[in-house]
């Protein structure tokens, strides 16, 4: 469970982190945490 959306881990440069928030039959809402990733300059 998380307690606060805004207290967020640090994880591994490059890498993303998925959190389920609610997950019922039928739908999931999900948080993703992405850590260091960025898309090129020119993209």
């Amino acid at each position: 469970m998380i307690a606060n959306l805004f207290e967020a881990a640090a994880g591994e440069p490059g890498s993303e982190r998925f959190d389920d928030l609610l997950a019922r039959p039928g739908i999931r809402i999900e948080r993703i945490l992405s850590a260091g990733g960025a898309s090129p300059a020119d993209h």
